[in-house]
């Protein structure tokens, strides 16, 4: 059995290192399968090509920077088709030819050959190595390889960044072969997009990303004589890591910038003192029976973010935006205004109204609903445009199942799983803090939460996502048919911040002013927990 000696590039596929020579005499490449006798190179056959594919010639690319070397090493030809100039790209497969990537004038391209059996470009070149750089293009491929002396394994995406994730998983034994992966796609979304699909699929710890700084792709950068920061770009690529992979050295300086304390002091001393108040970046779950006043409460607590100078977004999809506004102006007169159309009418709440909620409340106008087919795209733009346009620092959802009304039979739980996880992404992303309203579902038994029954977390309607996602959970539980039909219990069902839950207060709803009182008198001061 010969024993092997060294490496060599190949004859017939030009690889630059594939090639083996033993001490029979021989020499075999393992990128193209191609075995002849040392002296007798020039009687090796040209590689095997797929029938209906063109010949041309190897000359420098003038416009694009690269040498005839570059274009002869990659087998980048230029020819013509249907009387046409174009470019030829050869791809190959076990050591053959077997289709052709034309590249025309105006940028214009079509495959001859069977495109689906292609490798990378480039990659009947090197079959293994210490580094391999993946462009988007072909062009692209052969100018980083020429900015490297053409000794470095660079390959690129047959068809560009939206089919890179497939030609990538039909080749991944082949990224095996190396102990550094470099990503180098287009500076572009489309280029970002395939960097994010691409990079998981391969080996873990061996990919990393390369910086294009202000320029589009690689050979944009070899144009403007860019070729010492392109090589840079190769070896200071830095290593992929999934979105959300922090390490601790890093995390230090967020945790003693982060505040911890309250955003708002919530007005019943107790709820404030169980919760330590509201968060930004945080949501709040507020839930109970049917006709309980879950809508009264959150309102309330609108109304006292409203008094600390905190801009209030409210999307009440169950009343017009002309009740929503009223209601809150009459929270502020303890009175209940939309009772009194006369006391509406008067030139003093005109006045007040202005005052009180031209800048600081705004409300979206919804027609019953938002979402369409579990299409959170629309709340997500609502929400975005409150935070963002109007500055707003709280959003008051009422309620979500509403916001999905839309989807279709059978898939509230699906889209309110999307829901919540979208809005989870965006009070983290836009430090606003949110409200928001759930219904329960329905018991089986007699005695239902519009009669006292006790609420929990697994009475949520709609999707294990009400319970999991939100930071606090509140509820209100009552009988109104009972006794005391204008008493209620608020309870704390989940405390993420502190992991205090339980009852917080016997609270008597007031017909006459619309606000929550405890022990039969209106808690109008704040007391701050023990923070």
């Amino acid at each position: 059995m010969a024993n092997f000696v060294k490496h060599i590039p190949c004859v017939v596929c030009t690889s630059s290192d594939a090639g083996s020579v033993y001490d029979d005499g021989y020499a075999h490449c393992f990128a193209c399968s191609a075995h002849w006798k040392i002296g007798d190179e020039d009687k090796v056959a040209a590689p095997k090509k797929e029938e209906g594919l063109i010949d041309g010639t190897y000359e420098s690319l003038v416009k694009r920077g690269i040498s005839s070397e570059t274009c002869r090493l990659y087998n980048y030809q230029v020819g013509e088709y249907n009387g046409k100039p174009v470019q030829i790209a050869n791809y190959y497969r076990n050591g053959a030819i077997v289709a052709q990537h034309l590249r025309f004038p105006q940028k214009d391209f079509i495959w001859l050959g069977d495109a689906s059996k292609v490798q990378l470009f480039g990659q009947q070149l090197w079959g293994s190595g210490r580094k391999l750089v993946v462009t988007e293009g072909e062009i692209d491929a052969m100018s980083v390889s020429q900015a490297m002396g053409n000794k470095c394994p660079v390959v690129s995406l047959p068809s560009g960044a939206q089919s890179g994730k497939k030609y990538v998983q039909k080749n991944l034994d082949y990224f095996n072969n190396f102990d550094e992966i470099v990503l180098m796609l287009d500076n572009d979304e489309e280029g970002t997009a395939a960097t994010a699909a691409i990079a998981p699929l391969l080996p873990i710890g061996k990919v990393k990303i390369a910086s294009l700084m202000q320029y589009k792709d690689a050979n944009e950068m070899l144009l403007d004589g860019k070729t010492a920061e392109l090589v840079n770009a190769v070896w200071r690529a830095q290593p992929y890591r999934p979105d959300g992979v922090v390490s601790g050295s890093e995390l230090w300086t967020r945790i003693i910038s982060k505040d911890f304390r309250p955003d708002f002091t919530y007005k019943w001393p107790k709820l404030h003192a169980m919760t330590h108040g509201a968060r930004k970046g945080e949501i709040v779950l507020a839930t109970g029976g049917t006709s309980i006043g879950k809508s009264s409460l959150v309102r309330e607590i609108g109304l006292g973010l409203i008094e600390n100078d905190q801009k209030v977004a409210f999307i009440a999809l169950e009343e017009s935006v002309e009740f929503t506004a009223i209601s809150l102006l009459g929270l502020k007169l303890a009175k209940r205004l939309h009772m009194s159309t006369d006391f509406i009418k008067s030139a003093e709440t005109e006045q007040l109204f202005k005052e009180f909620l031209n800048d600081k409340a705004y409300f979206y106008d919804h027609f019953g609903g938002l979402c369409s087919n579990s299409d959170t795209d629309r709340l997500t733009e609502v929400i975005r445009y409150f935070a963002i346009g109007c500055g707003a620092d709280w959003i008051i959802l009422d309620h979500i199942s509403m916001a999905v009304a839309g989807s279709a039979a059978g898939e509230e739980r699906v889209a309110i799983d999307t829901a919540l996880t979208t809005i989870r992404k965006l009070v983290e992303e836009l430090r606003i803090g949110i409200f928001i309203i759930s219904h329960l579902r329905r018991l089986h038994s007699d005695v239902g939460h519009e009669d006292g029954a006790d609420v929990s977390l697994n009475h949520l309607r709609g999707s294990n996502a009400l319970s999991q996602i939100p930071n606090i959970i509140i509820a209100l539980e009552g009988n109104l048919t009972g006794e005391n039909p204008t008493h209620r219990k608020l309870k704390v069902l989940k405390n993420r911040f502190s992991g205090d839950v339980g009852y917080a207060y016997d609270l008597v709803y007031d017909r006459q002013t619309g606000l929550y009182m405890v022990n039969n008198h209106i808690q109008l001061h704040n007391e701050s927990g023990d923070f």
